[in-house]
């Protein structure tokens, strides 16, 4: 008897199209969020801790990138009487692009950060972070003064990166945002585009000395330590190939993934050092990791067409 079934569909596995790459769809997040299982978190961060710090032979932090491509829904504006403020999402100072670290207190993390503002001062800086028993390693560059790489203007609040300012972008209007970073106490290099913006505002440069043992969540959209309180509202922004290196990539490899603006498998990279990152998650139509590390992340966000 005909049930008109293929043989090409009763052979298919429930997953098959999971690790299935393509550049239709991204992540969104929604500022609406405020549930922990709401947060795109990692479900076993010591998988993607061991895969970013080779097995915990470097300490994390240590020998690093970290890149994805963002396309900001924030905005900024007057909130409480505060000008130069988040209007979007429970963070009013700041837009924490990614963040790695530890949940129950404000330590041991690598970060991604675009500081709009610090008290009542200007700021307007792209900001990476590595922050553990050692102190703090933080690197950041205003981004005025590389307008042309960011394209966000040069001076002022109407220079803010924002989603009516959204600065060079690719055909889908999203940036590619990447950090790099050495052993001991190496700054941080910092990349839009592909481009190093040549991070010159070093706050310190301690040796971080981050515990693997103590770091329990990934985050996007907020700190780390947000995950612990549960109620916290992301900052909205769309997401795609977030990418972890157990390395500091160069230059050109940068450039590579950058890819002159276009969306691709970086596993598909006839360069090594590109083609196997610790984990990557493309974020097309799920939260899995490419890499099958089993560092796959989790949430309850959308996944909007591109």
């Amino acid at each position: 008897m005909n049930i008109g079934l293929s043989t090409s569909l009763l052979s298919q596995k429930p997953d098959a199209n999971r690790y299935k790459w393509a550049a239709t769809h991204c992540l969104q997040l929604d500022n609406s969020t405020t549930a922990t299982n709401n947060y795109v978190t990692a479900t076993d961060v010591s998988k993607v801790v061991a895969a970013a710090s080779a097995g915990a032979t470097d300490d994390l932090g240590e020998n690093i990138t970290v890149a994805f491509w963002v396309s900001p829904l924030w905005e900024i504006g007057t909130r409480d009487g505060t000008a130069n403020s988040v209007l979007t999402g429970t963070r009013t100072q700041d837009v924490v692009l990614f963040s790695l670290g530890k949940t129950t207190e404000f330590n041991q993390f690598v970060q991604v950060v675009y500081l709009v503002r610090s008290g009542s001062s200007l700021r307007g800086r792209l900001r990476a972070r590595v922050q553990g028993d050692g102190g703090h390693n933080i690197n950041e560059r205003a981004l005025t003064d590389v307008n042309s790489i960011c394209g966000l203007g040069t001076s002022g609040a109407a220079s803010l990166w924002d989603k009516d300012n959204k600065g060079n972008v690719n055909s889908e209007g999203f940036c590619h945002i990447a950090i790099t970073r050495g052993s001991g106490t190496a700054d941080p290099d910092i990349y839009w585009n592909g481009q190093d913006i040549n991070a010159n505002i070093d706050i310190s440069s301690n040796d971080p000395d981050i515990q693997e043992a103590e770091v329990d969540g990934m985050i996007l959209g907020e700190h780390t330590d947000a995950i612990d309180s549960g109620t916290d509202l992301l900052t909205p922004m769309k997401f795609r190939d977030l990418v972890i290196y157990n390395s500091a990539l160069s230059a050109s490899n940068i450039a590579e993934l950058y890819n002159s603006g276009d969306f691709y498998d970086v596993r598909t990279s006839s360069t090594a050092a590109v083609a196997s990152p610790g984990v990557y998650y493309p974020f097309n139509h799920n939260y899995a990791d490419y890499m099958r590390v089993g560092g796959d992340m989790n949430g309850n966000q959308a996944f909007v067409a591109l």
